[in-house]
């Protein structure tokens, strides 16, 4: 969807200080200096458009459960 990718074009990482998100990366993560790294890699993969196709999904032979979402309750619009 268009609006997603270029929802992500728009996010920084301040916004997400002090998210959820954050608070489970500083959990897990072994370098938690990465952390802004980790932020705009991840929004550089949501910016680009991403269609696996109907095709290709209906060859996947092992269950699979797929799942998309747009979390926008705890992020700081600016």
């Amino acid at each position: 969807m268009p609006e997603v990718n270029n929802a992500f074009k728009k996010r920084k990482p301040e916004q997400f200080t002090g998210s959820p998100l954050h608070t489970a990366y500083e959990a897990v993560a072994p370098d938690k200096t990465k952390w802004t790294a980790f932020l705009k890699q991840m929004f550089a993969l949501g910016a680009e458009p991403y269609n696996m196709g109907e095709a290709n999904i209906a060859k996947i032979a092992s269950p699979v459960l797929l799942i998309a979402a747009i979390m926008t309750d705890w992020i700081k619009w600016s």
